[in-house]
């Protein structure tokens, strides 16, 4: 029998729309991981990291291909593989998930806006602004009505990006060699929260799940995307519509504008903790639904069949990161719920550095 294509035009598609959800706000932490560990350490991190989601993703695609029919949410597998505590680590990890990411944009946004219009609003009122502009976004009933905004997201985040560096390189020409930071361990693997952030897109897969005709296809397309994946069982895209009708339309809108509400309220309160926030994210929750869950119920379901050396590179990876994960978790918690009263302007640098500016271009060149 022939093989089909590697990837099909309705791969491409969903793996287009998966980037577009990868592709944003962990990217811009990724200078603070360099700061943090030096440009050897934040690499070979940055490929740990992508080989552990690759795996993962998987992972997960092979596990819902051996799940039967009734399986058809990330729950569901949960419960398969785990019984009631599965069914339970995957539904609050993915709450988890959807209620604190968009935390972490709305607190970005409010600092970023605080800073290029000064004294125009406080950042709670521009955290609040933001909220209400990106609320009929909230409000789209599906992840294929609101792949243009994905789309419209991943390009700013990528002209953010090449804007930054260009300025960087043209504000920093001519300087000495940068100074290496003061490594400390709790410092260098803080880098993991930013790097799970970065890669986990687990929360936006069941949408694009549904509009799939083959999911046998899903681990090519992890491998392509980089990213989690699951499967469920609809027979077609009206099914799911008829979900957002009729009089589930008032519901869906009246619960979307309240979690909003909670979600500014919690942006509020964690605006000064911007990078503790978003590693408490990333090494929590995202940890848990994008890597550990995926990877343990894969080993739990299809031990016997899966080889040595990839028993072994699983074991690693899991363990890793449920290392990584629960000290990121504890380390950054503490400081959101109990912060530290530390003054230095450079947190990350060398002792000579942490106040000090080492290289200004407009005082060099008086």
């Amino acid at each position: 029998m022939a093989k089909g294509p590697f990837l099909t035009v309705e791969d491409m598609k969903a793996c287009f729309n998966l980037f577009c959800c990868i592709y944003g706000i962990g990217t811009l932490g990724m200078p603070g991981n360099f700061a943090r560990s030096g440009p050897v350490i934040a690499v070979i991190a940055m490929a740990f990291m992508a080989f552990a989601n690759i795996y993962s993703s998987l992972s997960m695609s092979k596990v819902m291909l051996l799940a039967p029919r009734s399986v058809k949410t990330f729950g569901d597998l949960g419960e398969w593989a785990m019984g009631t505590t599965g069914r339970w680590l995957c539904i609050i990890s993915q709450m988890g998930s959807c209620l604190l990411i968009p935390c972490v944009f709305l607190v970005l946004g409010g600092q970023l806006l605080d800073g290029l219009f000064t004294d125009a609003f406080s950042q709670t009122t521009w955290i609040i602004l933001m909220a209400l502009t990106v609320l009929p976004v909230c409000l789209v009933p599906t992840l294929k009505e609101g792949s243009g905004s994905a789309f419209a997201g991943c390009m700013g985040t990528i002209i953010a990006d090449i804007i930054a560096v260009a300025l960087v390189m043209h504000g920093m020409r001519g300087h000495p060699s940068v100074p290496f930071p003061e490594l400390k361990f709790s410092q260098v693997v803080g880098v993991f929260g930013n790097l799970t952030l970065a890669y986990g897109a687990g929360i936006v897969i069941p949408d694009i799940q549904r509009q799939h005709s083959d999911p046998t296809r899903m681990p090519a397309m992890s491998y392509v995307s980089v990213a989690d994946s699951e499967r469920v069982h609809k027979d077609n895209e009206e099914e799911e519509a008829a979900e957002y009708t009729g009089a589930n339309v008032i519901k869906y809108i009246i619960l979307r504008c309240i979690i909003v509400v909670i979600l500014v309220a919690m942006a509020i309160a964690f605006k000064d903790h911007f990078t503790e926030f978003a590693d408490f994210v990333g090494a929590s929750c995202i940890t848990t639904n994008c890597i550990l869950l995926p990877v343990l119920f894969y080993l739990i379901k299809a031990w016997e069949r899966v080889p040595i050396y990839e028993k072994v590179a699983a074991i690693i990876v899991f363990v890793v990161c449920f290392i990584c994960g629960c000290y990121v978790t504890y380390t950054n918690g503490k400081e959101l719920f109990d912060p530290s009263d530390s003054e230095k302007a450079f947190p990350f640098c060398h002792a000579d550095f942490e106040n000090t500016v080492y290289y200004n271009y407009t005082a060099e060149h008086l």
